[in-house]
Order: structure tokens, then C-alpha cells, then sequence
């Protein structure tokens, strides 16, 4: 972040020659060059510019972690399947029509390559996190993070499946209703993305159950 190149010009013949006389020593013309640049760096510039110098460096990076933390979009999740929960982020901004599509494909064995655990294809591109922090999560969902597309419970053992919305707390429905609404949605290879979601809701529509509702939002 905020580097600058600097060119360098040897006859390769040279070049060669004290590659080969470094490398014997355990470095490299780069490694040896970057730290004469800091020496001469530290000799050349006062200390007091350097301690600027430096603060400087440090606030360009946090500002650009928080320009990044605000971008970044992720999905979460906790996973029941054979007795074993497993609870993590994924770096695939999966919204909950897109996880009811791919928790269908992966129920028909559809998936390319296989997994032998559902939490497999969300790992691909993630992380396991602790329940403490998945609980943390679901509430900032639930308040209104954009940086959450979705937050998803799912019980295969159980047949359940429950999902966090912004202000509207937690809808829970049986899991073939979800799979369902999935295979109606995506149905038609033509149907605008609207169509889907409008597809997808109508079938959920009057299917969710209420006493699960609200038992996920005491638990949490």
C-alpha cells in the first residue's frame, strides 16, 4: 500500500555473478538492496520526518482496513448435519434464495465436486468461527449490517431452517418448503432476478413457523 518501485540497471554478466555469491550467503540481490535503502533511508532523513513519516503510513493503512471492512460482504452460518454443528463465515456474499438453491443441490447430490458435508462448500471460501461470535453476528444481521447477506441456521438432522432478517428477526420453516421455493425459483433459465426472488417468497409465503420463530430469537 502506497509503494513506490525503484528501477535498478547491472550488466547481467554482474548481475549473475553476485546472484550467485548471494545466494551462497542465504539471500538475494533484493533483499540486500531493500535493506540498504532503508540504511540510507534512516541516514538521509531526519528522525523527527521519519516518526511523521511513519504516522502518516500508519493512518493510510487503517483507513484503508476500514474502507475495506466496509466493503467486504459475507454470509454466515450454522450448520447442523449428523449430530455435529459446525458454525462459520463465507466470503461468497450468498443471499437466502442462493443457499436454499445450493442446500437443494447439495440434499440431490448435484454438486461438483461432491462433499461429504454440507459445511464443505461454504468452507471453500471461508472460515470456521466460534458460536460466541455467530450469535454477535446474528444480531448485527438482525439490526441492519450490509456487510451480512445472510445469516442461515441449518438443521439437516432436524429438517429445520431458519434465517435472520434486518428488523424482522428470525423466520424459521421446514426445510423441504425452503428446498421448494428453491426449485421453483430457479426453474426457468429466463426469469429476471426479480422473478426469481417473487417466485421463491410466494412459495414461502404462509409456510413459516411461527413458535420456531420465535424460539430462535430467545435463543439468540
Amino acid at each position: 500500500m502506497g509503494d513506490t518501485s525503484i528501477e535498478l540497471r547491472i550488466n547481467r554478466h554482474q548481475c549473475d555473478a553476485l546472484e550467485r555469491i548471494l545466494t551462497e550467503r542465504g539471500t538475494n540481490i533484493e533483499t540486500v538492496m531493500q535493506a540498504r535503502l532503508i540504511e540510507l533511508y534512516c541516514q538521509t532523513i531526519p528522525e523527527q520526518e521519519r516518526v511523521d513519516i511513519n504516522n502518516q503510513i500508519e493512518s493510510e493503512r487503517l483507513a484503508a482496513e476500514q474502507r475495506e471492512a466496509e466493503l467486504r460482504r459475507f454470509s454466515v452460518f450454522r450448520i447442523t448435519e449428523k449430530g455435529s454443528t459446525v458454525f462459520l463465515e463465507c466470503n461468497q456474499a450468498l443471499n437466502f434464495m442462493q443457499v436454499a438453491y445450493q442446500t437443494r443441490r447439495y440434499l440431490r447430490q448435484e454438486m461438483d465436486p461432491p462433499n461429504s458435508a454440507f459445511a464443505e462448500y461454504f468452507l471453500r471460501n471461508g472460515t470456521l468461527i466460534s458460536e460466541e461470535k455467530f450469535r454477535m453476528l446474528a444480531g448485527e444481521r438482525i439490526e441492519g449490517s450490509h456487510n451480512i447477506t445472510s445469516l442461515c441456521d441449518i438443521d439437516l438432522d432436524c429438517g429445520m431452517f431458519h434465517t435472520a432478517h434486518h428488523l424482522e428477526g428470525w423466520a424459521s420453516f421446514r426445510l423441504k418448503d425452503v428446498i421448494t421455493a428453491a426449485y421453483h425459483a430457479y426453474r426457468k433459465s429466463y426469469c429476471s432476478n426479480d422473478d426469481m426472488w417473487r417466485i421463491f417468497l410466494d412459495y414461502l409465503d404462509g409456510r413459516q413457523i411461527t413458535e420456531a420463530s420465535a424460539a430462535m430469537s430467545m435463543e439468540m
